[in-house]
């Protein structure tokens, strides 16, 4: 099977799979406002792409990664966007952007390939508690470090939009650039860039994604986005509680992994 059948069976068929799903089932079934919250499809979807990016963080590749992931960045401007003032999700910037998205992984399309034999080797290895304790700390780390941040932003009362991603008039919050972070590294991986300790970063930089998403995925379902908002037991709450799920996952395969190569 050459390269560009199997860039387009396992990365762009997924991919356009993702942003046609959420194109069909956004309109259909959401937002549901449900007590505080107002979920949209791109929340589901953000949520299992984080499951999924996690897997791949053990060293397990999945399609439905690059479909949720599609889904999540299809539906990135219209959340971006809500989180500030009301928004359409056909609006023309929304839209645009699932565009731009399909047409950038296109694009990458042109150096994707199967895992390696030497890489899925390595993938396996990552089968460690080691691995899941430096995962889980990573994402510890960033959640405790954002919010201990935005206390002391609140408490010297540095302005919002001084210490805030603004791109025109919206707010950019780091679930944003969590998002960005899991396709870059990704494809990085994908892509098969550098070497053992090249990969060693991009893996860090996967986690690092995953921990931006974790910390705000439950606050940017609330009805209410706001500082108060995300320094709210929700918020945290929620943050903790998808890291968990993670980590319990990659310590279940971690521990089948271990039992089956024994």
């Amino acid at each position: 099977m050459g390269r560009r059948t199997v860039a387009l069976k396992s990365f762009l068929v997924p991919i356009l799979a993702g942003i046609c799903l959420s194109r069909i089932i956004q309109p259909l079934f959401f937002p549901l406002d449900i007590a505080t919250f107002s979920i949209d499809f791109g929340h589901v979807s953000i949520f299992a792409a984080t499951i999924y990016a996690t897997l791949l963080y053990g060293g397990v590749e999945s399609r439905f990664f690059w479909m949720s992931l599609s889904s999540s960045f299809d539906q990135l401007i219209y959340l971006a966007v809500k989180a500030n003032q009301p928004a359409d999700f056909f609006s023309a910037g929304s839209v645009t952007g699932s565009l731009a998205f399909v047409v950038l992984s296109v694009f990458v399309s042109r150096w994707y390939k199967p895992f390696s034999a030497a890489l899925r080797t390595e993938m396996c290895k990552r089968s460690s508690m080691r691995n899941v304790a430096w995962f889980g700390m990573v994402l510890m780390l960033a959640i405790g470090g954002f919010r201990l941040a935005q206390a002391v932003a609140l408490h010297t009362g540095i302005p919002n939009e001084d210490r805030s991603l603004m791109f025109h008039g919206y707010e950019i919050h780091h679930i944003n650039t969590g998002l960005v972070l899991i396709y870059v590294a990704a494809c990085c991986l994908y892509c098969d860039i550098g070497g053992r300790r090249i990969r060693g970063v991009i893996f860090g930089i996967l986690a690092a994604g995953i921990a931006l998403v974790n910390d705000q995925v439950v606050y940017y379902a609330l009805k209410n986005v706001s500082d108060a908002a995300y320094n709210g037991i929700e918020s945290l709450v929620g943050a903790v509680a998808v890291s968990s799920v993670q980590l319990l996952l990659l310590v279940l395969y971690t521990m089948k992994a271990h039992s089956v190569n024994d």
